[in-house]
């Protein structure tokens, strides 16, 4: 995937961001992360993307992903792009905590 803007959204956590990648204008292609800061570096724990046209949410493993992802929405990526930022934005503190307990 080609990323040619990218922003954050700070979290309550201080340890914790989702990060957005999109490409293309109009966009066309876009990643949603939410990550977690161990040490000095960001670790993504989930990933809702629309590689290969279909649009997923992977979670995170340590730092593999895990296959397949799942589904998450149909849609234009300019409608789906929202509703993942929404989704990760809502579920943060769950995930992190899930992903913690491995």
């Amino acid at each position: 995937m080609r990323f040619d803007r990218e922003f954050e959204i700070p979290l309550d956590r201080a340890d914790a961001r989702i990060l957005v990648r999109t490409g293309g204008r109009p966009m066309h292609e876009y990643a949603v992360m939410l990550q977690l800061l161990l040490g000095e570096s960001w670790h993504t724990i989930r990933l809702i993307d629309n590689h290969l046209g279909e649009h997923h949410v992977h979670r995170y493993d340590g730092s593999h992903k895990r296959a397949p992802g799942e589904r998450f929405a149909s849609g234009e990526p300019r409608t789906v792009l929202p509703q993942a930022i929404r989704h990760l934005f809502t579920t943060a503190d769950a995930a992190i905590e899930s992903w913690m307990r491995k």
